[in-house]
């Protein structure tokens, strides 16, 4: 569970955290290959989980996607402004999980702007 929450730490803060779970790792395994298997990790180490809210953020993400593609139906906008406008409000809600996640939408390029 001490990986585990290091590990969600990487979307927070991506250096910090790696540099975290690496030394966690890394004691883990010392200590593995000392025949330390009842305390592989320091006491500090072992603490309670943050709460995570990807759940809420997701409903939100959802939420606002959907509310923006019923405004830009309503408001007969073209459907790369509604598409543009959707991936600009999701990537508010995931910030900074939202770079990965743009360039793996550049394939859409092509079929939002035929021609270019």
């Amino acid at each position: 569970m001490a990986l585990r929450t290091a590990e969600v730490g990487l979307d927070v803060e991506p250096e910090e955290a790696a540099r975290n779970l690496a030394r966690m790792m890394l004691q883990i395994s010392e200590r593995y290959a000392q025949g330390k298997v009842g305390a592989l990790l320091d006491p500090g180490d072992l603490q309670d989980p943050q709460p995570r809210y990807e759940a809420l953020r997701f409903s939100l993400a959802v939420g606002l996607v959907a509310g923006l593609a019923l405004m830009a139906k309503a408001m007969n906008l073209p459907n790369q402004i509604a598409i543009a406008g959707t991936v600009i409000a999701a990537a508010l809600v995931f910030r900074r999980a939202a770079m990965a996640g743009l360039g793996l939408l550049t394939f859409l390029y092509p079929l939002l702007f035929p021609g270019k």
